[in-house]
C-alpha cells in the first residue's frame, strides 16, 4: 500500500510538472564583465572589479597619508579621498595588510575627525548585485565604519539618488570583519561611486579596507524551462523511492 501511494504521488507531480510547466529557480552569482575600476583620465589598462580591484593598488608606494581632498597617491590607482570634517588622513598602508601589499587606511586624527575615500565602477541598470568587502578597525566611533555604493546615471558623476550602505562596523577589530550590501540598481543608473566610510566623529581610530579583495557580484535568478524541471524532479522522485 505505502508503495502504491508513492507510485501515484509521483504520477501526480510528474504530470503536473510536465503540463503546468512549473519551475524551478536557482540563484547563482555570475562575475560581472561589464563593472570595471578604470582611470578616466588616464590610459590604464581596464581593470574588472570582479575577484578584487585586480589588486590594483599593490603597485604603489604607500604610506604616503593624504590630509586634504583629492587623489591617494597617483591617479592611476582609481582611488579618491574626500574629507568629511578636519583631522583625518588617508592612504595605501602597508603596515597592515590583508590579501596585498597594502590596505586602504583612514584614519581620524582627533576626535573631530570624519572622512571617506571612493573608487568608480560601471554597472547595468536595473540590476541585483552583490557587494563584499572586509575590514578592520582600531577604536572605531559607533557604527562609524562602512562601506556605501552609490548610484550614478552616468561616469562623470549625475547622481541618480540611491545610496546603498552596507552593515557598519564599531571598537577594535583585529580579525576582518565583512561588510556587505546586496541591493538592485535603478532604471537610470550607470554607473557606482563605492565609498569607504569613517563617517561618525568622537574617537581618535582607524579603519583598514581590503580593497584587494573586494568583489561586486551580479546575482542572477535563472528560470528551468518545463522540460528540465520535468527530468529534474524525475530524478528526485526516482531517488525518493529507491
Amino acid at each position: 500500500m505505502k508503495k502504491f501511494l508513492k507510485l501515484f504521488l509521483v504520477a501526480t507531480v510528474l504530470v503536473s510538472t510536465l503540463f503546468l510547466g512549473m519551475n524551478v529557480f536557482a540563484i547563482t552569482r555570475l562575475p560581472i564583465s561589464t563593472a570595471y575600476q578604470i582611470d578616466p583620465y588616464a590610459n590604464n589598462p581596464i581593470q574588472t572589479i570582479k575577484g578584487g580591484v585586480v589588486r590594483v593598488i599593490d603597485s604603489a608606494t604607500g604610506d604616503i597619508a593624504r590630509t586634504t581632498s583629492g587623489v591617494i597617491e597617483d591617479i592611476k590607482y582609481g582611488w579618491y579621498a574626500v574629507s568629511g570634517a578636519t583631522a583625518w588622513s588617508a592612504e595605501f598602508d602597508s603596515a597592515v595588510k590583508m590579501t596585498g601589499n597594502f590596505t586602504l587606511k583612514i584614519s581620524t586624527t582627533d576626535i573631530t575627525g570624519k572622512a571617506s575615500a571612493y573608487i568608480k565602477a560601471h554597472c547595468k541598470p536595473n540590476t541585483t548585485y552583490i557587494m563584499n568587502l572586509n575590514a578592520l578597525t582600531n577604536n572605531a566611533a559607533t557604527n562609524a565604519v562602512y562601506f556605501q555604493a552609490s548610484e550614478y546615471t552616468n561616469w562623470s558623476g549625475t547622481y541618480a539618488g540611491t545610496n546603498n550602505t552596507s552593515n557598519k562596523i564599531s571598537g577594535t577589530n583585529i580579525t576582518p570583519q565583512l561588510l556587505t550590501k546586496t541591493f538592485t540598481t535603478g532604471a537610470s543608473t550607470n554607473a557606482l561611486y563605492i565609498y569607504c566610510y569613517v563617517n561618525v566623529a568622537g574617537n581618535i581610530s582607524d579603519a583598514w579596507f581590503d580593497v584587494n579583495s573586494m568583489t561586486l557580484e551580479e546575482v542572477s535568478t535563472i528560470t528551468a524551462p518545463p522540460l528540465l524541471n520535468f527530468i529534474l524532479r524525475l530524478r528526485l522522485l526516482v531517488r525518493w523511492i529507491i
